[in-house]
């Protein structure tokens, strides 16, 4: 038995691997091509062959395209992990819900 306790690395980078431009495109069809945030994660996912994007992948997605809003706030961030959007049950958290909640955090900011 050892007397050092076992310790447990945690990555720190994305858990999706994707090219940098794939960021400048998603706030490029969102920003300049007025893509609604839902719309545009679904082109993401499939111009990037990434159907199972992961939930903190799209925060950071999110956070790039928006840097002046503050995703928790009215708990959008929470959502968005608790119901693992996009991937998750529309009965949940839907693509209107995203999309309302960016829409409204643009209007208070």
């Amino acid at each position: 038995m050892s007397d050092k306790p076992e310790l447990t690395l945690y990555k720190t980078k994305p858990i999706d691997v994707l090219p940098k431009e794939s960021f400048d495109n998603f706030k490029q069809w969102i920003l300049q091509n007025g893509l609604k945030p839902s719309v545009a994660i679904h082109q993401f996912m499939e111009a990037y062959d990434c159907p199972d994007i992961h939930v903190t992948t799209f925060i950071e997605l999110l956070e790039f395209t928006y840097p002046d809003i503050d995703l928790g706030s009215r708990g959008l961030r929470f959502k968005i992990l608790d119901s693992a959007y996009p991937n998750s049950d529309p009965s949940q958290f839907s693509d209107n819900d995203l999309d309302e909640s960016i829409k409204e955090l643009l209007a208070n900011s």
